[in-house]
């Protein structure tokens, strides 16, 4: 019923056998994979991987010609709207209540009660942690849906999961796809069915917020990561360097007490905050010191000092995808507040394994008389209790649970 109803083909698009990068938008035409300059097909002819897509329009024109989740879309975007020209905000009670909405509200982005806002997600997954396998899932989320539904089925839309087995090296390249349905969504739909309105009605999507951990973040927004001298998405503050690894000190700790630098202060203003137009600009001076050819050190260099890798798909265009993808204009207008931080997992990948630097007397800038690091016999005790307690968790999570004394680098935060 479903199918004769309406247009719900997946999408194929052809991608090298490592999945490591899609043959998308400007790779269309490639007959190589730029990452590994091997052959883009077999030796017959036939494409080694595919990447599987499932449209997001057919989903879209269908809500709101329910009778039930119809109407409900229409009512929240009507509230959602309402909220937004109340000013100043009364509390903070869902996504209506963000500055972002507020702010595409105000330049003219959700015109009616029949748009919709959505949010995109994406992270990387083990399926098989022992074999490596990684996928990465790209989900859109309804956000026009109340809170008690929005996790279910029908608000939360697989778009596609990149092939495998490793990590995507150009993620960017398997979001085209999804670049182009969201480009066609911000221009209009006409002719969908709304319920409890006679007349057919245009239908506009736009993204509100981008979620992922914060090594996915940094992806989505081609940024350096914790490991660059200035990796701050929100703020520029500098960090300092210690063998292989930089840390963010609130002062430099090299400097004598009455010359102290202060690096930067999360609760005051002084550090500039990234805008749209600075990401823009650290990621252009990026492409061109690409593009004039000078060495991979160089713009690696260039990169940890501006905190910005090159273009990004969703937060700054480069000009050939600003020309292919007009309509997700939008997307540049606000920042790096469309992608938010995940602090749990800034929490358990940066600041635990950072104390047990400290607890475990490995941190050399602390010095000798460290009387608060935890002896060996404490740690071969805590060692021991952990490969006790093996025996209560799955296998698969079991088989990381070794003596953290000798192996704690290799512990992940589900661990």
């Amino acid at each position: 019923m479903i199918v004769s109803c309406v247009d719900l083909h997946t999408r194929k698009v052809e991608c090298y056998s490592a999945g490591c990068v899609a043959f998308t938008a400007y790779r269309k035409d490639f007959t190589a994979c730029d990452i590994f300059k091997a052959p883009r097909h077999r030796a017959d002819g036939d494409p080694h991987k595919h990447a599987i897509y499932w449209p997001l329009p057919p989903w879209l024109r269908m809500m709101p010609a329910d009778s039930e989740i119809g109407t409900n879309v229409v009512k929240a975007m009507k509230e959602a709207r309402e909220a937004a020209a109340t000013s100043p905000v009364q509390g903070l009670r869902d996504w209506f209540d963000g500055a972002t909405f507020r702010k595409l509200v105000e330049l003219g982005y959700f015109p009616s009660n029949t748009c919709i806002a959505l949010s995109i997600s994406t992270d990387g997954f083990q399926a098989w942690k022992q074999r490596g396998f990684e996928g990465w899932p790209i989900i859109a989320t309804v956000l026009n849906i109340h809170p008690s539904s929005r996790v279910q089925v029908v608000s939360q839309l697989i778009r596609g999961i990149t092939p495998g087995p490793g990590q995507p090296v150009k993620l960017h390249s398997f979001l085209h796809p999804v670049a182009e349905e969201l480009n066609d969504l911000a221009a209009g739909v006409s002719g969908v069915t709304v319920a409890g309105i006679s007349e057919p009605q245009v239908l506009r999507a736009m993204v509100v917020q981008f979620t992922g951990d914060m090594p996915a973040g940094d992806k989505l927004l081609n940024a350096i990561g914790g490991n660059g001298e200035y990796p701050g998405r929100f703020r520029n503050f500098a960090g300092v360097r210690q063998k292989h690894r930089y840390y963010y000190p609130p002062y430099a700790p090299d400097d004598p007490p009455p010359l102290k630098t202060t690096k930067f202060d999360v609760s005051g203003n002084t550090t500039p905050r990234r805008t749209a137009a600075s990401i823009a600009a650290s990621a252009a001076k990026v492409e061109d010191a690409r593009a004039a050819g000078q060495s991979k050190a160089a713009v690696r260099m260039l990169a940890q000092k501006e905190g910005i890798k090159g273009y990004s798909l969703f937060f700054s265009l480069s000009p050939e995808d600003k020309a292919r993808y007009r309509a997700l204009k939008y997307l540049c207008e606000i920042g790096p507040e469309r992608l938010p931080y995940d602090t749990m997992h800034l929490f358990f990948c940066n600041v635990v394994p950072r104390l047990w630097e400290i607890f475990a007397g490995e941190n050399e800038k602390i010095g000798d008389d460290q009387p608060w690091v935890i002896s060996k016999a404490v740690r071969e005790v805590i060692g021991r209790e952990i490969r006790a307690g093996r025996r209560t968790v799955p296998l698969n999570q079991a088989r990381s649970l070794r003596d953290i004394r000798k192996h704690s680098g290799s512990y992940k935060a589900i661990d």
